[in-house]
């Protein structure tokens, strides 16, 4: 039972069994069930709204339950064999990624047996306004992936140091493809060309993440990007092509007549 939450009033629940409150920031308040008959019990229920990126995979609460003939009670969560502790909740929390490659042919797709991987790769996580969230490097065949996000929009960035002279990515650049990242088709290219990427860097655009709803491998999924979680996107990819430097030299003879 919780007999504490953020809520804008005191609610009397009166003869109701259950209470479905909001829960604004800065106001916390007393809940009145008023009396409660012997033997009765009363469950009230607390829907939240988790902003920004979470810290943690679970959100902690507890409450104080008072009354006037007896002393004030700490919560339980039953589902713990611990006294007195709080009921933790997991947030339903979502995957992007998922691979930098090299793009052998220049069509813009990553082709199983042909194209390449690229490792060692630094990708970072923005928001979809473009403010740092957080870094990886790929490995494993160029693979990457940013997870315990909530739902939202975020763009993915092939960081400029890696086209930096002997970088990883140096004598690279963006290969032509898809832009739209929300299209959910796995292997296609989605980098945003750009014509300076040692100074810049090359994005995404942003992607909407939202839960229960991201491609997978299973019914009743449309799109696949390889897995059965509808909580992953990992149609996310960068394609890169080497550039030659063609040197062309002309030659004049003079030819007496």
């Amino acid at each position: 039972m919780k007999g504490r939450s953020r809520l804008t009033a005191a609610v009397t629940l009166g003869a109701a069994l259950s209470c479905f409150g909001a829960l604004p920031a800065q106001a916390q308040l007393p809940i009145n069930i008023g009396t409660l008959p012997a033997g009765k019990t009363v469950t009230i229920k607390i829907r939240a709204a988790v902003v920004g990126s979470p810290s943690a995979s679970s959100v902690s609460n507890q409450g104080t339950l008072t009354g006037s003939n007896f002393s004030p009670v700490v919560t339980d969560d039953p589902d713990t064999p611990a006294p007195n502790d709080p009921t933790l909740t997991p947030l339903d929390t979502l995957t992007v990624g998922d691979r930098v490659f090299e793009d052998l042919n220049g069509n813009g797709v990553f082709d199983l047996g042909t194209d390449a991987g690229l490792n060692g790769v630094t990708v970072n996580l923005l928001t979809g306004a473009g403010a740092f969230i957080s870094s990886t490097t790929t490995a494993g065949g160029g693979l990457y992936s940013f997870s315990g996000l909530l739902a939202g929009d975020y763009i993915v960035e092939i960081a400029a140091a890696n086209f930096a002279a002997a970088a990883v990515l140096d004598g690279y650049t963006s290969v032509a493809g898809a832009l739209d990242p929300d299209n959910d088709v796995d292997h296609d290219d989605n980098g945003v060309d750009d014509a300076m990427p040692a100074a810049n860097g090359i994005r995404s655009l942003p992607i909407t993440l939202v839960t229960d709803t991201e491609p997978c491998n299973v019914a009743p999924c449309t799109a696949d990007d390889g897995d059965a979680d509808r909580d992953t996107n990992l149609s996310l990819d960068f394609g890169f092509v080497q550039f030659v430097d063609i040197e062309v030299v002309s030659k004049t003879e003079s030819i007496d007549p």
